[in-house]
């Protein structure tokens, strides 16, 4: 099984989305209920409560790779296990284009590493 992740067609919502997973990697679990309970019938967070939607996959992926060390602009492009004996993850292989990069969040950026690939180590 595999879970294909895609960026979301629209900038806002990709924005939203990510704005959401760099709180949820910093604040943790607690955090995701309160949002989840606050934004409960919002369409905009629809993507907080269907796991399997393209924008669910993404984000589960997103809060996932942030806690990981990756960035907004840079991550890990190898597929992946986020649990064991669970599915693969596939990222996806092009990273934020230019106009998306304006909005990345300044502390990440500045301490950023590039990691396109698993290391031998992982």
């Amino acid at each position: 099984d595999h879970a294909v992740v895609k960026f979301p067609k629209d900038a806002d919502q990709k924005a939203l989305i990510d704005l959401t997973a760099e709180y949820i990697a910093k604040e943790g679990h607690e955090f995701e209920r309160a949002i989840m309970e606050r934004e409960r019938g919002n369409k905009l967070f629809d993507f907080m409560f269907d796991p399997k939607s393209s924008d669910g996959v993404y984000y589960k992926w997103r809060v996932f790779t942030l806690t990981q060390s990756d960035t907004l602009l840079e991550w890990r492009t190898s597929p992946f296990l986020m649990f064991a004996g669970g599915m693969t993850w596939v990222p996806p292989e092009e990273h934020a284009a230019p106009s998306e990069r304006r909005s990345a969040s300044p502390e990440r950026s500045s301490s950023r590493r590039k990691r396109d690939t698993l290391s031998e180590e992982e």
